[in-house]
C-alpha cells in the first residue's frame, strides 16, 4: 500500500485520486483451531466467521484517502456497507444505475464529502451461501434463523460467555452487547416484528437476490 501511495505521488496523481482500503469479510473456518494453537483471534472481539451472520463474519476495515474532500485522521461512525461502493462510484462519475443494478447499493458520496449523509441509509442486509438472512438497523441486528452461524466450539462459547438459546430467531443490541452473547428476541418482540417486516419487504422488492 505504501508503494502504491508513493507511486501516486511520483506520478502527480495524489490530489486527483481516491484511495479506499478495505478487505474481504470474516476469518476462515480454521480460526478456532488457530485460537487454540496460537491464541490468534481472527475475529478479534466479535463473534462469527466467514459466511456467518454474526458481526465477526461481516465487519471489515474501511479507510478512505481523498485529498481536499476528507480531513485526514478523522473517524465517521455512520453505518455503511461495501455494496454501497457501486452506487457511490456511479454517482461520482454521473452514471445512473438501472432499477435492477446494485439493488443493495446506496450512495455514500455526500457522507464521504461532508461527514453527514443526505438521507438515512436503509438497513443493511446480511446474507450467507446457505440463504440465511439478517438485517442491521442502527444498533440492532436481527437474524432470521435459529443461529447466525455454526460450529462454535463449546470452549469458545464458555470463554465468551455466550448464552445458548432455543429460539427460532436472534436479536442483538450491538451497543450494549457487541460480542452478541445474549439473544434478546424474547425480551423485545416488537423490535423482532419490526425488523422481520423490514427484511421481508426488502427481499420482496428485489434486494439480496440469489
Amino acid at each position: 500500500i505504501g508503494k502504491m501511495l508513493d507511486a501516486l505521488d511520483e506520478l502527480g496523481l495524489t490530489k486527483n485520486t481516491i484511495v479506499i482500503f478495505s478487505s474481504d469479510n470474516g476469518p476462515d473456518k480454521y480460526s478456532y483451531s488457530r485460537i487454540e494453537e496460537f491464541k490468534h483471534y481472527g475475529m478479534d472481539s466479535w463473534r462469527g466467521l466467514k459466511t456467518d451472520l454474526w458481526e465477526g463474519g461481516n465487519r471489515t476495515p474501511f479507510i478512505v484517502r481523498w485529498p481536499g474532500q476528507i480531513e485526514p485522521n478523522t473517524v465517521n461512525e455512520h453505518q455503511i456497507c461495501l455494496t454501497d461502493m457501486m452506487a457511490t462510484f456511479s454517482e461520482l462519475v454521473g452514471h445512473e444505475l438501472a432499477e435492477d443494478e446494485g439493488e443493495d447499493s446506496f450512495s455514500i458520496l455526500t457522507l464521504l464529502k461532508t461527514g453527514e449523509p443526505t438521507d438515512k441509509r436503509p438497513p443493511i442486509l446480511y446474507n450467507t451461501p446457505r440463504r440465511k438472512l439478517g438485517i442491521r438497523k442502527d444498533e440492532w441486528v436481527f437474524i432470521d434463523a435459529p443461529a447466525g452461524g455454526k460450529n462454535e466450539p463449546d470452549w469458545f462459547l464458555e470463554e465468551r460467555g455466550i448464552e445458548i438459546h432455543d429460539q427460532k430467531v436472534e436479536l442483538f443490541n450491538l451497543e450494549t452487547d457487541p460480542g452478541q452473547t445474549k439473544n434478546l428476541a424474547l425480551e423485545y418482540p416488537e423490535i423482532v416484528a419490526e425488523l422481520k417486516l423490514e427484511l421481508d419487504k426488502m427481499v420482496a422488492q428485489g434486494n439480496s437476490k440469489e
